[in-house]
């Protein structure tokens, strides 16, 4: 059985009592973990209260940073399920992943699909959109040139393909 770290908590003193909890897994006989405060026995990471009580990783969280022990209402009761698969029908094939007509130009930038286009040079792919001075929606190339420069990019700089830095 591979038993996971229990860490302590530093703060001393805590309003409110927690018990001790312990139950046996049906026909193994080993003891598994339960939180003393609320009772779960699912956890990333179990602690221990001041007391030595074994607590769940929201219970010790809760605690540690409040000093008091976490209310029983604020316990998930209900695991969320997920969403169920929608199979792709050919109405929602895009074969690119940018969320509005579905085609990305694959050149390391977002491609506007709300039909952003730069004021400067009329680019329709940046990885950040910025404004110049008086509030138009230009790229980032060109923004980064006026920062620079205090002057507008020259459209004959412009590139059709990002350059990205290696780091």
């Amino acid at each position: 059985m591979i038993q996971q770290p229990i860490h302590l908590l530093n703060r001393k003193g805590s309003s409110g009592s927690i018990q001790s909890r312990s139950c046996k897994t049906e026909g193994h006989g080993v003891s598994a973990t339960v939180c003393a405060n609320c009772g779960t026995t699912t956890t990333p990471l179990w602690r221990r209260a001041p007391s030595g009580e074994t607590i769940c990783n929201a219970c010790g969280l809760y605690l540690k940073a409040r000093n008091t022990v976490r209310p029983p209402w604020l316990k998930r009761n209900a695991i969320k399920k997920a969403p169920p698969v929608v199979p792709e029908t050919p109405e929602n094939n895009n074969s690119g992943t940018c969320p509005g007509d579905g085609h990305c130009d694959g050149t390391g930038g977002s491609s506007s699909c709300d039909a952003l286009l730069c004021a400067n040079c009329g680019t329709n792919t940046t990885p950040l959109w910025r404004r110049d001075e008086a509030g138009n929606t230009i790229c980032n190339a060109c923004g980064l040139y006026f920062k620079l420069h205090n002057v507008h990019r020259p459209v004959t700089m412009k590139r059709s393909v990002i350059k990205r830095r290696k780091r």
